[in-house]
């Protein structure tokens, strides 16, 4: 049995080397682009990092979380040219939970997620993040920050399990349709916040 787990874990670990954004890119962006004229690369969702196991978690470790809408969206290549990420600017309707006075409605949050589409050498490339969905410019969504230390950006607090897409019926939606234990996915936007602001008092 001991054999058995030791040779699931290094199937585990062999299988997210394989899925690394290096790996399927077949080298850099730029390389690709020489090569092919094209470039692409695609991110694993690393669940060692994810510190929160249940929604509860979340909202316990997440400082501030928002109500509001992508007012931009700008996608760059990264410096090492191993992938493409974008900067976001989400523009405040409300606060549900917000710590230490940091952030008030109307205030602009800047925060960067994984992929997105640009180019470089005058060639399409692009990255399709495997834990964190692609915000679109004028859409809406419920978003869970923690700033950066010593900067006055964010980031978002557990991946893809920090981003609630508001739909226009007002149900509120889990990105890749899968959210943490207990989490309320395909609620009213109504019961969502009444769902935060329990786990909040």
């Amino acid at each position: 049995m001991k054999q058995y787990l030791l040779l699931g874990a290094a199937s585990f670990v062999l299988c997210a080397l394989l899925f690394s954004s290096r790996a399927l890119s077949q080298g850099t962006l730029r390389d690709q682009v020489n090569k092919k004229g094209h470039g692409e690369t695609a991110t694993f969702g690393n669940v060692f990092r994810r510190g929160s196991h249940s929604f509860s978690d979340l909202i316990r470790d997440t400082q501030i979380i928002a109500m509001g809408k992508i007012t931009e969206a700008h996608s760059r290549v990264t410096p090492d040219e191993e992938s493409v990420v974008t900067h976001y600017r989400f523009q405040v309707y409300r606060t549900i939970k917000e710590q230490n006075h940091r952030v008030n409605v109307n205030d602009i949050i800047e925060f960067t997620g994984p992929g997105g589409k640009s180019s470089l050498q005058g060639a399409p490339v692009r990255t399709t993040p495997g834990d964190f969905p692609l915000l679109f410019p004028g859409a809406t969504y419920v978003l869970m920050f923690s700033p950066i230390p010593s900067s006055p950006r964010y980031h978002v607090e557990g991946a893809e399990f920090g981003v609630y897409k508001i739909e226009d019926d007002n149900s509120v939606h889990c990105a890749y349709g899968r959210g943490l234990k207990g989490t309320p996915c395909d609620k009213s936007l109504q019961e969502f916040v009444q769902s935060i602001e329990q786990l909040v008092r």
